[in-house]
């Protein structure tokens, strides 16, 4: 420490000699976390091995504010580096985009190795917030994946967006190996609209066979067996609580077989029996109604998917698949990771198609290397 008169030396406790070309730990964990909290993450690599130079040429006998001074000035530029605007990161994956579905339409080849045998369709939907100026509140968006024998593919598309989503699931299918009179199984839930998109992307060149999801089955039977269990332990209840288990504990295992006629049978039955409970008490004639409309939702949904019915336990051991559950996880890995309802997100047609689009791309590494070098 200077002065006019004199000059002297003073140890001071927080006063610290910085080093000349190397960094300490904290000084290292600082700069890191600044990075990772301001830059975007692409960027941070790259400023960890700039800032892995010296930062300080002075000689060590150097006070600890005076050799400050460089680092401050790279944490000001380091400060001033912001993440990719909203805008240009919407640009950068519209392309992205737009050059998988060219590249799809562009190579006629067929795969190296196309699948043998027949391929699987699963095929789910998600709703997605729309914006308001589209004068809807949900987007309707058709996730699935297309399997074979050791090959898969993902896909994902909005109908709002595309001119033809028939055309556009005919390309998916083209590009995964479907050739024109090939067949093609179709497992989904009671969704009119999903089979019918696999219809129109064949049209007249293939056979499409529709086989109803045993998960959304399996769940309104017991929706079934837990109202009737509900019904017979009411303390009031009168009636003979076998004529109404037995009906209800049938229903899994006629359908596992694919015996639907008769399943209907005794769910007619059953409804027949709650109607005849009309003049018991209360508690009773409520949860009879409840047994009933429970009855009547599985009537309904099975008479509307009465063609899509199998025998189930004859795929099961044979080893082929009754549910449809690898599209739903393909609906968590495409539109519930980036457009889910927790993101508190509104999207246009057009951008959740793109969204869409790049996530299926990225989870079967299907985009090319000039791809992967832009983070979107």
């Amino acid at each position: 420490m200077g002065c006019t008169s004199c000059t002297s030396r003073v140890r001071h406790p927080h006063w610290k000699v910085a080093p000349a070309k190397t960094h300490d730990a904290a000084t290292m964990a600082t700069i890191v976390s600044t990075a990772k909290t301001t830059l975007h993450p692409a960027n941070v690599q790259m400023v960890c091995a700039k800032f892995s130079e010296p930062i300080s040429q002075a000689s060590s006998s150097l006070i600890f504010g005076q050799g400050a001074k460089p680092m401050n000035k790279r944490l000001a530029k380091l400060a001033a580096i912001r993440r990719p605007h909203h805008t240009t990161v919407r640009d950068r994956l519209g392309r992205v985009a737009t050059g998988l579905e060219k590249s799809r339409r562009a190579s006629g080849d067929p795969v190296e190795a196309p699948p043998k045998g027949g391929l699987t369709v699963f095929l789910d939907g998600a709703h997605i917030r729309c914006r308001p100026e589209y004068q809807q509140r949900h987007l309707d968006l058709v996730v699935g994946k297309i399997e074979g024998r050791n090959m898969c593919r993902r896909f994902g598309l909005v109908a709002n967006a595309t001119a033809s989503p028939g055309s556009r699931m005919r390309e998916e299918l083209s590009d995964f190996g479907w050739k024109p009179g090939r067949l093609l199984t179709v497992i989904s839930d009671g969704e009119l609209a999903l089979p019918s998109l696999i219809r129109n992307a064949i049209g007249g060149d293939g056979q499409a066979k529709h086989i109803l999801d045993w998960w959304h089955i399996s769940m309104r039977i017991r929706h079934v067996e837990a109202a009737v269990q509900g019904l017979v332990q009411i303390p009031g209840f009168t009636g003979i609580p076998v004529l109404f288990q037995h009906p209800a504990r049938s229903l899994r295992w006629w359908l596992w077989h694919g015996r639907a006629r008769v399943a209907e049978t005794y769910l007619k039955a059953l409804m027949h029996d709650c109607v005849g409970l009309g003049e018991e008490p209360l508690a009773v004639r409520t949860a009879a109604a409840r047994v009933q409309a429970r009855c009547e939702t599985l009537y309904t949904y099975l008479a509307n998917n009465m063609e899509a019915l199998v025998d189930y336990g004859r795929r099961y051991r044979n080893g082929l698949p009754i549910s449809s559950s690898r599209a739903e996880g393909s609906v968590d890995d495409i539109a519930n990771a980036r457009m889910g309802k927790r993101r508190r997100m509104r999207w246009s047609p057009k951008g959740a198609h793109r969204v869409a689009v790049t996530r299926a791309a990225v989870l079967d590494g299907r985009l090319t290397v000039a791809n992967r070098k832009r983070p979107a």
